[in-house]
């Protein structure tokens, strides 16, 4: 056992420099000096104790590690005073409580290698001093290591090996452990048919009771990979067996209306309503946005809407918010108005967010934006002026305007072509020290490349770079696009080579390949650009050929 100890401890410090690690390790009894210096180290002087890594696993961690170590104990009552009165405990085994306590600190620094060294290095000893919690813990440190493309086989295949080894034992286990793995196989299609065989172990088990985190990834997976709303419904059917909740009824309705089977989620509300489920507006909002986004049916919105509070159900904040923005966008000011007002805030009292004020002044930006399109000067103005009005009065109620509110007005103004605004508005943004996003440099790209400012689209870049904010293929086919606008094909081409040297140093060439695509399209209006484009096409498929 001694031995095993030692050798975690060195790899525990040659896979990281940590020395909490170190120092749980060393605490245990038996541990002076003489171990320290078969480790290379000079004096644990170097590493002094440090109770504030071992008190945040909870209050009972910290007992049982004075129970079992008496020097650490004198070292807290030298340190801190007196000896603070503690509840007693049944004597520890200082194995199990030396390994659970370096498992759940390398779970906590999320090291999914690490924490499996330490599981296996137990597991050759048994698994009587590891508990279910242990185990779901470890398996989490590993769904959290496995959104890593390079790292998912090998961790899948870890997760797998845990979750036998709990199901041979005689471990108490509940749906966390499974859930883990259910997860870690929705993230890839390739994994779809393991998920669907450890569904059906898991629907066989009878003392398994699943959970909210099962029927989404269940729900999330069946929707993405197949396609099927009949396959889907099979899986509604099991999920009815067990207690749901308003949660799982809004993904099931959302994603029936992701399908393009929004009728169908009628017997879903039905069901929702006839069970023992404490109402909620989930899945009322769920429907809500499924009528706005996927057909633009403000009149079935607004029945839902209804039929929520004829059930007494009270609408929070995103109700206002998807039917105030589903009006905004049908250019139905007075209705979203008179919601907002005589709803929201008179019948309701709901408090306003900043992301409904956003919303409004969206939508304001948008009727701003179809006038200055078809020339009504005086509609561009009218709108303007009520965006600016309601900017002014999230201000007045002490709301903090965010990058969403900034990129709104950056974007309407830029599109009405009021640049004085645009300006005022990037200031103000700096002021108020609130950072830009993606999308704020798009919308100053796009301006830019309007008014054939060459020198501005290459300032805003270096902005970009500046902050470390990674691109999309969005951002450059905006960028390639304001270049052929503002007239530099050769910055186009610039763009479209930084594309490339972007793509291969962070393995993402397919981004590269569409914006390839793109640029020999909208190339087609400019020859020059389009050569430079074709060059760069032919060098691609040669490297192509080359790699094999």
């Amino acid at each position: 056992m001694l031995l095993d100890r030692i050798i975690v401890a060195k790899h525990l410090l040659k896979a990281s420099q940590n020395a909490k690690l170190l120092n749980h390790i060393t605490s245990t009894p038996g541990y002076a000096t003489r171990n320290l210096s078969y480790l290379s180290i000079k004096s644990p002087k170097n590493y002094p104790v440090s109770y504030s890594s071992v008190s945040k696993f909870s209050t009972i961690s910290f007992i049982y590690v004075r129970s079992f170590s008496s020097t650490l104990a004198d070292r807290k009552r030298a340190s801190h005073g007196p000896k603070i009165k503690t509840t007693a405990l049944p004597e520890q085994d200082p194995s199990r409580l030396s390994h659970s306590v370096l498992l759940r600190e390398a779970i906590s620094r999320k090291d999914a290698h690490l924490s499996w060294l330490v599981y296996t290095t137990e597991k050759r000893r048994g698994l009587s001093y590891i508990d279910y919690r242990d185990l779901a813990n470890l398996l989490k440190a590993h769904v959290t290591a496995s959104k890593d493309g390079n790292l998912i086989n090998t961790l899948i295949t870890q997760l797998e090996k845990i979750l036998s080894d709990v199901r041979r034992s005689k471990l108490v286990y509940d749906v966390d452990v499974f859930n883990s793995l259910l997860v870690s196989y929705a993230q890839d299609e390739k994994y779809f048919s393991r998920l669907e065989s450890l569904w059906e172990g898991m629907k066989r088990d009878n003392e398994l009771s699943i959970n909210t985190l099962t029927c989404c990834t269940i729900i999330d997976a069946y929707a993405r990979y197949t396609n099927d709303i009949g396959r889907l419904k099979e899986q509604y059917k099991t999920m009815k067996e067990h207690t749901l909740d308003s949660v799982t009824y809004a993904k099931l309705i959302s994603t029936y209306a992701a399908l393009g089977r929004i009728e169908d989620t009628s017997e879903l509300l039905n069901d929702l309503e006839s069970s023992t489920i404490t109402p909620e507006p989930h899945a009322y909002n769920a429907l809500i946005q499924g009528y706005i986004q996927e057909h633009q049916d403000m009149a079935s919105a607004m029945n839902v809407y209804r039929r929520m509070i004829n059930k007494n159900i009270v609408p929070n904040t995103y109700t206002f918010t998807l039917l105030i923005r589903g009006y905004m966008d049908s250019h139905d000011i007075t209705a979203a108005l008179n919601l907002f007002q005589s709803e929201m805030i008179e019948k309701y009292n709901i408090t306003v967010d900043i992301v409904t004020m956003n919303v409004i002044i969206g939508g304001y930006m948008k009727l701003a934006t179809t006038a200055h399109a078809i020339g009504d000067i005086n509609g561009t103005e009218e709108n303007l002026n009520k965006a600016r009005d309601w900017y002014l009065t999230l201000r007045g109620m002490g709301m903090n305007p965010t990058a969403v509110t900034f990129n709104t007005l950056i974007g309407g103004f830029g599109s009405c072509g009021k640049i004085d605004d645009v300006n005022l508005t990037v200031r103000e943004m700096q002021n108020l020290h609130v950072m830009p996003t993606l999308i704020t440099f798009h919308h100053l790209a796009q301006l830019y490349g309007e008014l054939s400012n060459i020198d501005g689209i290459k300032l805003v870049w270096e902005d970009l770079t500046k902050l470390k904010i990674e691109p999309n293929e969005r951002t450059f086919g905006i960028f390639i696009k304001s270049a052929i606008a503002a007239g530099s094909p050769s910055l186009a081409t610039e763009f479209l080579k930084i594309c490339e040297n972007w793509a291969e140093t962070n393995n993402k060439m397919y981004i590269f390949k569409r914006v390839l695509k793109y640029s020999r399209q909208v190339g087609t209006d400019n020859n020059r650009f389009l050569k430079s484009v074709n060059e760069v096409w032919q060098n691609d498929v040669h490297k192509n050929k080359q790699s094999g």
